[in-house]
C-alpha cells in the first residue's frame, strides 16, 4: 500500500462490504467504495466532508476522530435510513465506515409492536381469570351454586382463550423461525373433511349451510400440521364472521401445477381499506366480534406464513356486508418419484 492517498487505499475500500469513505487531512474526500458512493449518491469528483456527507452529525464524527486520534462511534438517522457509523484515524486521514441498519430497525420495531400487542391481548383474559376466580371464591363461600357454575364456565372460557392465544403465538413463532419444513404426502380433501367435521356443530348452532365442492383426493407434498393451520383458521373465520342462516362454500380444484382452495362466506365482509391489512398480526376488522368469538387476531397471519412456506399465495376478496372469499393457491411440490399431482 502506497499510503492513504494511493491506489492501495482504493483497493482496500473496494474490498469492504459496508459503505466506506476516506477523508484527507483537509477533510476532503480522498476515496470511497461503491456502497459509500451509492449511500450518499456521490459521482466521481472532489468533495468536502460536508458536501459528501450532507449531515452535521457525521461531519462532527469525522472531526472528533481526527481530534482525539481515536475511533468515534454513533448511530444516526439520515434521509436514506438508520446508520451505524464509525470514524477511525488512519495516520492523518480519517476512515468513515457506515452500516445501513434500516432493515434491522424495522425488524426491531415489528418485534416491539408484537410484544406490546401480545402483552395487551394476554392482559384481558388474565384479568378476567383473576376477577372470576375472586368472585367464584365469594359465591362458593355463600353456597350460591348457580352463580358458582356460571362463574366457573366463564373462567373456563377465559382460560381457553388464553390457551388459544399462547398456542397461536407459538405456532406463528415456529412458522417464522423454522428454516426447514419436512415434506410428506398430504391429502387436502381428507384434511378439509376433518376440519369441516370439527366446525359442523358451531355451524349448525348458527344455522349455517356448508357447501362442499371437493374432488375425491388432492395430494401435495407439505407439512400436514401447517396445512391444517391454514384450513382450520379459514374455516373458523368463515363461521365466526358469518351471519345466522348464511352459508359457507368450500371449493378445491386443480390450478396449474397445484391446487386452489376457496373458502367463501356470506358474513359481515371486510371494508376495502382493510383488505391489505387483514393478514397482519393482531389486526381485526371487528374487534368486539372477534373477541366475543374467542378470536386472537393471529389466525390470518398464521395462514399467510404457512401458505408462503409451501411456496403458495393467499389473497382475499370481499364486499362489506355481503361476505368474503379467501383464495389459497398451493403448488404440489412433489418428489420426483411420487405422484402427488392433480388428477
Amino acid at each position: 500500500m502506497s499510503g492513504p492517498d494511493g491506489p492501495g487505499a482504493v483497493q482496500l475500500l473496494a474490498a469492504l462490504p459496508d459503505a466506506a469513505l476516506l477523508f484527507g487531512p483537509d477533510r476532503r474526500l480522498v476515496a470511497a467504495n461503491p456502497p459509500g458512493r451509492a449511500l450518499f449518491d456521490l459521482p466521481e469528483g472532489s468533495y468536502t466532508a460536508t458536501q459528501a456527507l450532507g449531515t452535521a452529525q457525521l461531519v462532527d464524527l469525522v472531526e472528533e476522530a481526527a481530534a482525539s486520534d481515536a475511533p468515534a462511534h454513533m448511530a444516526t438517522r439520515v434521509d436514506r435510513g438508520d446508520l451505524e457509523a464509525i470514524a477511525a484515524p488512519v495516520g492523518d486521514h480519517v476512515l468513515l465506515l457506515l452500516r445501513d441498519q434500516t432493515a434491522r430497525s424495522r425488524v426491531d420495531a415489528v418485534r416491539r409492536d408484537f410484544v406490546a400487542n401480545a402483552s395487551h391481548e394476554m392482559k384481558t383474559p388474565v384479568s378476567g381469570i383473576q376477577a372470576l376466580a375472586d368472585a367464584l371464591t365469594v359465591t362458593t363461600d355463600q353456597r350460591d351454586h348457580d352463580r358458582s357454575r356460571e362463574l366457573a364456565e366463564r373462567l373456563a372460557s377465559e382460560a381457553a382463550r388464553l390457551g388459544r392465544l399462547i398456542t397461536e403465538l407459538l405456532s406463528l413463532r415456529r412458522l417464522e423461525e423454522e428454516s426447514e419444513r419436512p415434506l410428506q404426502p398430504v391429502d387436502l380433501v381428507q384434511l378439509l373433511d376433518e376440519e369441516l367435521e370439527r366446525v359442523a356443530g358451531r355451524a349448525r348452532a348458527h344455522d349455517l349451510r356448508i357447501v362442499r365442492h371437493l374432488p375425491t383426493a388432492a395430494r401435495i407434498a407439505g407439512s400436514q400440521a401447517d396445512l391444517r393451520l391454514v384450513v382450520s383458521n379459514l374455516l373458523d373465520n368463515a363461521v365466526g364472521y358469518n351471519r345466522d342462516g348464511g352459508s359457507i362454500t368450500v371449493e378445491l380444484a386443480p390450478a396449474g401445477d397445484g391446487w386452489r382452495l376457496e373458502v367463501v362466506d356470506t358474513g359481515i365482509g371486510i371494508p376495502r381499506d382493510d383488505l391489505d391489512r387483514v393478514f397482519e398480526r393482531f389486526y381485526r376488522v371487528d374487534i368486539a366480534r372477534s373477541r366475543a368469538s374467542g378470536g386472537t387476531g393471529l389466525g390470518l397471519a398464521i395462514v399467510r406464513h404457512a401458505v408462503e412456506r409451501h411456496g403458495g399465495v393467499v389473497r382475499v376478496e370481499s364486499i362489506l356486508g355481503e361476505g368474503s372469499r379467501f383464495v389459497v393457491e398451493l403448488p404440489v411440490t412433489a418428489p420426483a418419484d411420487t405422484d402427488l399431482g392433480p388428477p
